[in-house]
């Protein structure tokens, strides 16, 4: 079941409430279609728990990682103070996730993409703050995957280019 952020409990509330910024870490595991394709669905099912765990160990306590679904997650980094600890954390979930997770005899790798928005405690809308952490994931994904990538509004106002329709006369 997909999750809204605003569903989920505490960060955005407790940023709100103690006057901190919060962190939005959007990620899913790159090409993990093919580990059910090739291992089988019982084997994607143990690379998603072990990815659970290796994220959890990496976030504070006060932190939140949910599952969205299929190989998507969030992370909600609450109460911060210093936004360079997102940047640590994101890099913190690409190292340990393209640690060999074994699977069937084999050590199978797998990589993941991560997008990164910050949001000082006067832009808490969480759908607009999954929505920007959405983006910056897809240009991560374009950048060559393995990485992550911190929102922009460059991002934003060329994904609404996307979305709008060619004028009369233009390709």
């Amino acid at each position: 079941k997909k999750q809204k952020l605003s569903e989920l409990p505490g960060p955005p509330q407790g940023a709100r409430r103690h006057g901190t910024g919060l962190a939005v870490l959007m990620f899913d595991l790159d090409c993990f279609k093919s580990i059910n394709d090739i291992y089988g669905h019982q084997a994607g099912d143990e690379v998603l728990r072990v990815t659970a765990s290796r994220v959890l160990r990496i976030v504070r306590k006060a932190d939140t990682v949910a599952r969205l679904g299929g190989d998507e997650f969030v992370v909600l980094l609450a109460e911060l103070t210093d936004p360079q600890a997102a940047e640590r954390i994101a890099a913190k979930i690409v190292d340990a996730l393209t640690v060999p997770i074994p699977l069937a005899g084999r050590a199978v790798s797998v990589t993941v993409s991560v997008g990164v928005c910050l949001a000082a405690t006067e832009e808490l809308d969480a759908d607009v703050l999954l929505r920007n952490a959405d983006a910056a994931l897809y240009h991560a994904k374009a950048s060559g995957r393995n990485r992550f990538q911190f929102f922009t509004q460059q991002m934003a106002s060329s994904k609404e280019e996307a979305s709008q329709p060619n004028a009369p006369g233009e390709i």
